[in-house]
């Protein structure tokens, strides 16, 4: 977790660039003076917090200001967060295309962070603890109405920024089972989206599976293509992480297996040690597997990030 993950999951409101705001830094509206801007930075470098207002501040006091905890939860957060000195990218600065005119991604406007039963047992169906998984992807969903009912919303994020998104059914009766965002809902092109990209450390292992729900259950380090298709934007973002080990798990079944196969030999030249293709015999698909299972296989394949 960086200070940007707990400020979204804390439902701070931030800001990365504009007024006010330093390089390698982020703002927040000041909770210590009369702030009704954005004036408290946070350096994401090493930590240390100033209000070009009030002054200094320390960080674990912040954070029992900031998001009500008490002392010891606040003291190891700051420990969890360390300081990675890797800024937030915005647009201008990141490697992936913008789309369009837009400057924001357009949520369904009838998703919601309030799950139905109806979508909490699709959850479990499949495996997931519900609350973790809904907080840890920030999951969104939709009941009966609009574009996307009966679905749950799963934001896209690359270099940290909110891109797109995909709908995942609930019923078993709607297709596709996964809708991408239109053109105008997204900011960047459904060609160069990485589901989970993120969660990938520069020079570390990579998982490569078919669907997002897939991605959930093997956890960090595991992304998709949303689908056995591939794009050249696509193995320009794999490429730009330098990722040491990677694992192609694809669905078992006969698309899936010859889709893996067509495209190792187009990933093998940018990986940096080994590319390995991992077929599932006793089960369908990574998404189907127990999460004991999901975590054993990462085990025996000597996967790390």
């Amino acid at each position: 977790m960086d200070i940007i993950e707990l400020l979204e999951d804390e439902g701070i409101q931030y800001w990365t660039s504009g007024k006010n705001v330093a390089k390698s830094h982020v703002n927040v509206q000041c909770p210590y003076c009369d702030d009704a801007s954005n004036h408290l930075g946070i350096n994401f470098r090493n930590l240390k917090v100033r209000c070009w207002r009030c002054g200094p501040h320390n960080i674990t006091r912040l954070l029992t200001d900031l998001f009500n905890y008490d002392y010891h939860r606040a003291k190891q957060v700051v420990q969890s967060l360390g300081a990675d000195g890797m800024p937030p990218l915005n647009v201008e600065t990141s490697s992936v295309p913008p789309r369009g005119g837009n400057s924001t991604v357009l949520l369904p406007q009838e998703s919601t962070t309030h799950f139905p039963k109806i979508h909490l047992e699709y959850l479990r169906s499949r495996g997931f603890p519900p609350r973790r998984t809904i907080r840890k992807h920030k999951l969104r969903a939709v009941y009966n109405l609009g574009n996307y009912k009966f679905r749950i919303v799963i934001p896209v994020y690359m270099n940290r920024r909110l891109v797109s998104f995909t709908a995942r059914d609930i019923t078993g009766y709607q297709e596709p089972p996964y809708k991408m965002a239109s053109e105008y809902e997204s900011i960047v092109a459904r060609t160069h989206l990485v589901y989970n990209i993120d969660s990938v450390p520069t020079g570390g292992d990579a998982m490569l599976v078919e669907g997002p729900m897939d991605v959930m259950k093997l956890g960090d380090g595991a992304v998709c293509f949303f689908g056995i298709k591939h794009n050249i934007g696509q193995i320009l973002e794999i490429k730009r992480k330098q990722i040491r080990n990677l694992f192609i798990i694809f669905d078992n079944d006969a698309a899936g297996r010859n889709a893996a196969k067509l495209l190792a030999p187009i990933l093998a030249p940018i990986i940096k040690r080994r590319l390995e293709v991992v077929t599932l015999h006793k089960i369908p698909d990574p998404g189907a597997m127990p999460v004991e299972d999901a975590m054993s296989l990462k085990l025996d394949l000597g996967f790390s990030i």
